[in-house]
């Protein structure tokens, strides 16, 4: 268990008996999950089991409609409050793809912009390390539309962390990855997850073999979820 766990206080997500809607019928049922900061949690189960759909809540797009979220001491039941929190998430998934037609210089300074920052984020040196490790900073003036699947997977990653988020969403993210690539992806992962103030919620088919020794291991089947080492 991750002491940190323990001590905090004021978790940056909290789910209380919460059944999640997806189209005209509830997706998943009594949800209760607390995330504090400092945890790496990663959510298995089979595919259509509700991984996605989680996230999608966590990220405002999709409602609660019983029981309650709080994201960042903001209950999502509020509207209108749900951008200011999607400010300090970052999010890896099918649901907020790369804008076609642009290159990808303009979808990272697009993402800087409504990052709400005045500075651009595409300039840090945070920002261009995370390009390096990909090996994205040569396709910068590229349509997104005609990288790879891998390369687009990987530069939607890097516009997650680019405003360096609290707390970081990845839907299955090696799923598109050699094998090479992918411990260059989780190494990255653990060195931003080095700040202890920060957190990851990482849904995935197979559980990571060098995630950190605190990791929390949850099972996502039958519309709900349960953690399985604690």
């Amino acid at each position: 268990m991750n002491p940190l766990y323990l001590m905090d206080h004021n978790p940056l997500l909290i789910f209380e008996a919460a059944q999640i809607t997806a189209g005209t019928s509830f997706a998943l049922r009594n949800i209760n999950l607390r995330i504090g900061r400092g945890d790496w949690v990663e959510i298995t189960g089979h595919n259509r089991s509700g991984k996605s759909v989680l996230l999608k809540s966590i990220f405002g797009l999709l409602p609660v409609s019983v029981g309650t979220l709080h994201c960042m001491g903001i209950n999502f039941g509020h509207n209108d409050q749900i951008q200011s929190v999607r400010r300090k998430i970052g999010i890896v998934a099918d649901a907020v793809p790369l804008i076609q037609g642009r290159t990808l210089r303009a979808n990272f300074s697009l993402a800087s912009a409504a990052a709400g920052v005045a500075r651009d984020l595409t300039q840090t040196e945070f920002f261009n390390a995370t390009l390096e490790a990909f090996k994205l900073s040569a396709k910068m003036q590229e349509l997104s539309d005609d990288l790879s699947a891998s390369e687009q997977w990987l530069a939607r990653t890097a516009r997650a962390l680019m405003t360096e988020p609290d707390l970081l969403l990845l839907d299955c993210p090696l799923r598109m990855l050699d094998e090479a690539a992918a411990m260059v992806y989780l190494r990255l992962i653990r060195s931003y997850m080095s700040d202890t103030q920060r957190a990851v919620i990482w849904c995935t088919d197979h559980l990571n073999i060098d995630a950190p020794a605190h990791r929390r291991v949850m099972l996502l089947e039958n519309q709900t979820l349960r953690e399985l080492n604690r």
